[in-house]
């Protein structure tokens, strides 16, 4: 998404950031790197590292486990895939933002936006509404196919 290296570069020391994907741990890092955005994350989650894949509730406690399980409140997964990140973050009890392509009817998420400045004012107003303590930030999840 065009923009998308430069709100992660907003976005650090602001919350703390990770991607989970579906895909191989090697393809992300190698994904991450060529865009020079593999620093702006605290941790990456692959499926293929670890015991299942979105949206499978056992992925999504197997990484708020591997984030110290901070309150769910303080996660937001972020994602464009309705069923793999949207669906499967909230069904465990993750807030959830989806970045929609198009109009999907009966579908919702916590969050919905279409474009990436509108997702930007959203999580910076949150930010500072919550202004967390750097220990506590918020958590925000990038994922996607793309990754």
């Amino acid at each position: 998404l065009p923009g998308a290296g430069a709100l992660l570069h907003r976005l650090q020391g602001q919350a703390r950031l990770y991607v989970a994907s579906n895909g191989f741990k090697e393809q992300v890092h190698k994904r991450l790197n060529k865009l020079g955005w593999e620093s702006f994350f605290d941790s990456i989650f692959a499926s293929s590292a670890m015991k299942s894949g979105k949206p499978h509730e056992a992925f999504f406690r197997e990484v708020w486990e591997a984030m110290s399980a901070p309150p769910k409140e303080r996660v937001l997964f972020i994602g464009d895939n309705y069923i793999n990140d949207i669906e499967g973050a909230r069904r465990f009890g993750f807030d959830t933002a989806w970045i929609r392509q198009r109009e999907e009817p009966g579908r919702t998420a916590t969050i919905e936006v279409q474009t990436l400045p509108e997702l930007e004012k959203i999580l910076f107003t949150k930010i500072k509404r919550h202004r967390y303590p750097p220990k506590r930030r918020a958590r925000l999840f990038l994922a996607g196919k793309r990754m």
